[in-house]
């Protein structure tokens, strides 16, 4: 039973979330024999169901503009503890981008008797790694997901598949780029930590809240590993967005700074920055490769929390527990580097 594994909130001592996680495992119990509390509906979103054997038991939220024509971009985005699909695709204005760009959304979400704090669990070796390297879990989920959306009535281009997360949903970004690294174009993490920083409730807690100061090449390593595992032909190419609050309490502003460090290593970029200029407040970091071209940035939010940056005044989400609306449009920002 998986109701068991919970990682929310920090700060909860280790007997405290014990006890969570006891109620997790009776909630789970509850769901299974008489279908309490299990569904966590998509709300304004469309629910997808019988999209594959779904072994990590989440839910498939879709969000498709009116009339988008087929071979249109996808963008995967994943929620953070204590959210759902809806609250993210509202929140962070990707509803928003998606009708103005001509994006289709894919929103896996969480069920609260996998996780009682309803994060994806990034930090458990089944549920972060692809079915060629042994998982069968939330990774291979949100992987037939996504099979089901290319072969299903929308057929977004398979070349231009691309992945977002915030928190915990930031975390399994990294893991999925790490598992499936031919199947996405680019990614953005918010509030995330490096893939491998964690295989255990306890490691996850310390990883978030301090960090985990290893050499870029060390995190590469981890994510070259998991790619090899999923049978890619090559290195992964994809560009990254990396985005972090300073003041964030939640999650280490470390964490950013080492998925930078890996990725660049693991592309074999400079480790020094080619553009470094203050964007709408924030700290901007840009890296180039030997071509010219703009692989990874990263935004470092002076003043900003545990949340995601929205600019309302300009249609880009609206503020809320996880979005702080600084005049700054994280989404639109992201969308941008991507070349959408």
């Amino acid at each position: 039973m998986r109701g068991h594994r919970l990682v929310w909130g920090l700060g909860l001592g280790l007997s405290l979330m014990t006890l969570l996680a006891l109620a997790a495992a009776y909630l789970g119990v509850l769901c299974q024999w008489w279908g309490l509390g299990c569904l966590d509906p998509c709300g304004a979103l469309r629910q997808v169901e019988g999209f594959g054997r779904n072994p990590g038991r989440l839910q498939m939220c879709v969000y498709v503009p009116d009339g988008l024509p087929r071979q249109s971009p996808l963008v995967v985005v994943l929620h953070g503890c204590s959210q759902g699909a809806e609250d993210t695709a509202k929140g962070a204005g990707w509803t928003e981008i998606a009708d103005a760009r001509g994006l289709a959304l894919l929103l896996p979400q969480q069920m609260t008797p996998n996780n009682l704090g309803r994060c994806f669990n990034w930090f458990l070796p089944r549920d972060a790694m692809s079915a060629a390297a042994g998982g069968s879990g939330e990774a291979v989920s949100i992987r037939e997901m996504i099979a089901w959306m290319l072969e299903g009535p929308y057929a977004p281009d398979p070349d231009r598949i691309y992945v977002s997360g915030f928190s915990a949903g930031g975390a399994m970004t990294a893991a999925l780029l790490a598992d499936y690294p031919s199947l996405f174009a680019a990614g953005a993490i918010f509030a995330g930590v490096p893939y491998g920083c964690a295989s255990s409730t306890a490691e996850a807690i310390a990883c978030m809240t301090l960090g985990r100061d290893l050499p870029g090449q060390i995190w590469a390593e981890r994510i070259s590993r998991a790619g090899m595992a999923a049978a890619a032909a090559e290195s992964p190419s994809v560009k990254l967005s990396v985005w972090q609050g300073a003041a964030d309490k939640t999650v280490a502003p470390l964490n950013a700074q080492k998925i930078v460090e890996g990725w660049l290593s693991l592309l074999d970029v400079d480790p020094r920055p080619d553009r470094v200029l203050r964007v709408e407040g924030a700290r901007y970091l840009g890296y180039e490769d030997a071509s010219g071209t703009l692989v990874v940035e990263r935004y470092l939010i002076p003043g900003l929390g545990h949340a995601v940056p929205v600019d309302a005044a300009a249609g880009c989400g609206s503020p809320g527990r996880y979005f702080r609306d600084i005049g700054l449009c994280a989404s639109r920002r992201i969308v941008d580097f991507w070349g959408l």
